[in-house]
């Protein structure tokens, strides 16, 4: 008695749907693989014998009509029939897996495409394969090189848009904020010293005989005063002081978190640096100096431009002092 054969079950294996094999994989390699020359010669060479069998079938049998009518009938099914495996059905198959490729654009509907097969359908279905998976790694290049063109295009944009709101904001002789930066900041500057119950002084500054200067020696002058005045502001204060440039050579310098006697110091030192700037670098002709005026945060001023006002007032009592002065209440 023989053994009954055992088969071991991988608990692994695919569904049983995956193992059920398609009819390409069904077919053995000679029927599914061949080329077309092949099939078509096989389909000939099977008409021919079958044809044959027929004529001698039907001499054996008298020439009666009806077995060979019988005969051809059976002969064309057959033929129709291996031509649709053989022949339409593989191309019939790839066909509606390119639609299905077409319209969904999945990686499931390349890995469904037949590249296995060495016939002609194998062959179209591996240019259609690589030209698939071609288009695929094509479009995330694209979509990669577009997403670096949005992004360089983001960060020059925004560059652009601070670049140009610095300069709208900026005075473009001394590099000190103007009076727009002036009247965006300086509110929300007091209200920041109000709340907090910090120190904020204001120092307003005038150049002397400015007007004079320009007329006597010339605009470019006075330009080199304005902006030596702006560079010298920018060199004494700290990066969360504010200097402006209101226009003319009027100025203005926010100090927040120093009381009088430190906006003193600024004050004196920057007379001192603008006075040897002029007396060692500028035509001996060049008769000038800076007036101050100083004003802190204290009881009575409740805003930015009151504190702005007073500052003004005490440059004003400066110049009516003689110039050249230091005002502050």
């Amino acid at each position: 008695m023989r053994e009954a054969s055992t088969v071991s079950v991988d608990p692994k294996a695919s569904s049983p749907s995956e193992q059920i094999p398609s009819p390409d994989t069904a077919t053995p390699p000679v029927r599914k693989d061949a080329n077309l020359h092949t099939k078509v010669g096989l389909l000939i060479a099977l008409a021919a014998v079958l044809g044959n069998l027929i004529g001698v079938v039907e001499g054996g049998l008298g020439y009666m009509a009806w077995p060979m009518l019988v005969g051809l009938a059976a002969l064309v099914t057959v033929l129709l029939r291996l031509s649709k495996h053989w022949i339409c059905g593989p191309v019939d198959r790839l066909l509606k897996l390119l639609d299905r490729l077409e319209r969904e654009d999945r990686p499931a509907s390349f890995k469904a495409l037949p590249v296995d097969r060495t016939d002609e359908v194998g062959r179209i279905a591996r240019v259609v394969s690589r030209l698939s998976v071609q288009r695929v790694q094509d479009y995330h290049e694209a979509k990669r090189l577009r997403r670096n063109l949005d992004h360089g295009v983001e960060q020059a944009t925004r560059r652009a848009t601070v670049q140009l709101r610095q300069m709208a904001m900026q005075d473009t002789l001394t590099r000190l904020g103007n009076r727009r930066f002036l009247d965006e900041n300086l509110e929300q500057l007091f209200q920041s010293a109000w709340v907090s119950g910090t120190e904020l002084t204001c120092v307003a500054i005038d150049m002397d005989n400015f007007k004079t200067v320009n007329d006597t020696l010339g605009h470019d002058v006075g330009d080199d005063l304005l902006r030596t005045l702006g560079s010298l502001i920018r060199a004494s204060t700290r990066s969360e002081d504010c200097g402006v440039r209101l226009g003319g050579d009027e100025f203005v310098v926010l100090l927040p978190g120093c009381g009088m006697d430190r906006a003193k110091e600024f004050a004196q030192q920057l007379v001192a640096l603008f006075r040897q700037h002029v007396r060692t670098a500028m035509p001996s002709e060049v008769r000038t100096g800076l007036s101050m005026g100083i004003s802190e945060l204290k009881s009575g001023i409740t805003s930015g431009a009151q504190l702005l006002k007073a500052a003004d007032d005490n440059l004003y009592v400066a110049k009516r002092s003689g110039k050249g002065q230091l005002a502050f209440a």
